[in-house]
């Protein structure tokens, strides 16, 4: 009776060691898990500098005109005094006897003969040639006039193209007149560094002789 209580007893105990002896073993091969990462280093990402200028512009050395280009010095007719001429003949046709530029404030004055030769017409301009400001009509002409009209086959912007090609300087005036007997262009050329250049050229050959 003894022996056989102590069996029953004996198996529930048996089964309850091996449970916990289970147990045991599970939980010894299972750890904490320990993150390795290492922590990310972040390092601030330089800025490039730039020199280029906030504004965006760049520099530049201003250019400087020349000397003689601010004097008005050159080696031909200014284009403002071709302009006069070809303002004053689009409003009066004919041939031009007369170019006369204005020293004090750069005007023109261009003396036509109408193309009938029955009117002599002043016409004054603005200083770039392009507007007429004032006009004088005469209609006097004399036989001396036509004469020397009908001499001239050099005009006279060719006749100041050829002196100022040689004698470069500031366009002063130029006239059709009559020296010894001969029609000529009487051209007068202005220099600061020295006397002024006054030629007479062949209305004909384009000859060029000093107006002594």
């Amino acid at each position: 009776m003894t022996t056989r209580l102590t069996r029953i007893m004996t198996i529930p105990a048996a089964l309850a060691l091996a449970l916990s002896a289970a147990a045991c073993s599970s939980d010894d091969g299972a750890g904490p898990a320990q993150e390795n990462a290492a922590p990310e280093s972040s390092a601030p990402a330089e800025e490039q500098s730039t020199d280029a200028d906030d504004d965006g512009e760049e520099s530049a050395a201003p250019s400087e005109g020349t000397s003689a280009d601010a004097e008005g010095v050159s080696d031909a007719l200014p284009e403002a005094g071709r302009t006069a001429i070809q303002t004053a003949l689009d409003t009066y046709p004919g041939t031009v006897v007369e170019l006369d530029r204005d020293g004090r404030d750069g005007t023109w004055k261009v003396t036509i003969i109408t193309e009938d030769r029955a009117t002599k017409v002043k016409v004054r301009l603005n200083a770039d040639g392009t507007q007429i400001t004032e006009t004088d009509e005469h209609k006097d002409l004399d036989r001396d006039d036509l004469a020397e009209l009908d001499a001239v086959e050099v005009d006279i912007v060719d006749a100041i193209n050829a002196v100022m090609a040689k004698y470069p300087g500031v366009f002063d005036e130029a006239e059709l007149d009559t020296e010894d007997g001969v029609v000529v262009w009487q051209v007068e050329i202005n220099h600061d560094d020295a006397d002024d250049t006054e030629m007479l050229v062949d209305v004909k050959t384009g000859d060029m002789r000093a107006d002594d």
